[in-house]
């Protein structure tokens, strides 16, 4: 059966205090990038994090791309960039290149609809889709190596449109979070559930551990509040999933509706994006735990770094993706080992870091 999960209104402010908004981030840094779109006709300016070891280290990394819709929103927006930066921060998602598309205020509604202008033979909808995937996916792979798992989160309207984003686009796509989303005439509920069955896998997988496979099909995120307010978002995402748990049937993996209990049309987001990318990356952020509370005091010698390295072509072999180590996990790990005076396997350790950080002067041999 497809998963629910209940999740409980906590104070936002004990998780994530207010000083976390001055721009100042633990894990990554701001830049900006500007996008001339063909596909709107319209210069815009997206804002953006990107690893703090992505200038020094250039070429040697691969990154997730987080591609956050609304921009516009301005608080919700930087609070979603601290959020993801405190969670690579904790060991929770990997670093990552995240950035955000604003939509003009007086156009947000034409862009994410199936209306067509006079004399025009695309929908605005059409228009966001090349944008996203002829202009700003393309740029960001050529210029900030996110050449790892695609993710693409949207809330309201722009949940409408990350749906049906998901649908055309099923495997370029490793994730979409759908927030506080509907349906309509146009895309409907059966209309989804029916194109995700008969979607492609990402990528071919033949063995006995492909049911395992985290990146075989894209996974849905999609949520909604009980409170009033988000009364018809709730209604419409429990008529979708009673269809897609018919449908879906051995998808269930990577089918993921989450009900927020209270939660109000904004809270359903902000709440929503940290459980998303907890889950999405679960796999990633158990290496850490594995190695500290169980490998650490199991292995030595020249198995550690050993596999140290397989864990991690384990994990991209089971997303499908590129995702590095985390300075901290090399950190950790050789610590851990310099501590025991196994000195020869922390720097083996080290070495294995310097693959992906061979800038960064604490890599060197200790």
């Amino acid at each position: 059966m497809t998963r629910i999960s209940y999740l409980i209104l906590i104070a936002l402010t004990s998780l994530f205090p207010l000083e976390t908004f001055a721009q100042k981030y633990a894990m990554h840094v701001r830049d900006s990038i500007e996008i001339r779109s063909n596909a709107w006709q319209d210069t815009i300016t997206c804002q953006m994090l990107k690893p703090t070891s992505f200038d020094r280290d250039a070429g040697t990394q691969t990154f997730p791309l987080i591609i956050l819709l609304d921009q516009q929103n301005g608080f919700t927006f930087e609070y979603n960039l601290s959020t993801i930066d405190i969670l690579c921060m904790h060991q929770q998602v990997p670093q990552s290149v995240v950035i955000g598309v604003p939509f003009p205020i007086e156009k947000r509604w034409y862009l994410t609809s199936f209306d067509k202008k006079e004399n025009e033979s695309i929908s605005g909808l059409d228009k966001t889709e090349k944008l996203l995937f002829e202009e700003i996916i393309p740029a960001m792979r050529s210029q900030y190596n996110t050449n790892g798992p695609v993710i693409l989160i949207g809330h309201s309207r722009t949940a409408y449109l990350a749906n049906i984003m998901m649908v055309r686009h099923p495997k370029e796509l490793a994730a979409v979070g759908a927030f506080s989303g509907f349906f309509s005439k146009e895309f409907s509920a059966y209309d989804m559930a029916k194109a995700v069955s008969e979607s492609p896998a990402r990528v071919p997988m033949i063995g006995a551990n492909m049911n395992l496979w985290t990146g075989k099909y894209c996974h849905h995120y999609y949520s909604a509040g009980t409170s009033i307010e988000e009364d018809n978002y709730l209604t419409d995402y429990s008529i979708y999933y009673v269809i897609s748990d018919t449908l879906l049937k051995s998808r269930n993996n990577f089918s993921h509706f989450m009900v927020g209990v209270q939660h109000t049309h904004m809270t359903s987001y902000v709440i929503s994006l940290q459980s998303m990318l907890i889950d999405y990356f679960g796999e990633y952020s158990k290496i850490l735990s594995h190695w500290l509370y169980e490998k650490c005091n199991i292995l030595s010698g020249d198995k550690v770094a050993e596999t140290l390295r397989k864990d991690f072509e384990e994990l991209n072999f089971r997303y499908g993706s590129n995702i590095i180590p985390n300075p901290v996990h090399i950190f950790s790990i050789a610590s851990h080992y310099y501590n025991e005076e196994e000195l020869e396997v922390c720097n083996q350790i080290l070495d294995f870091g310097r693959e992906y950080y061979p800038m960064d002067p604490e890599m060197a041999p200790w």
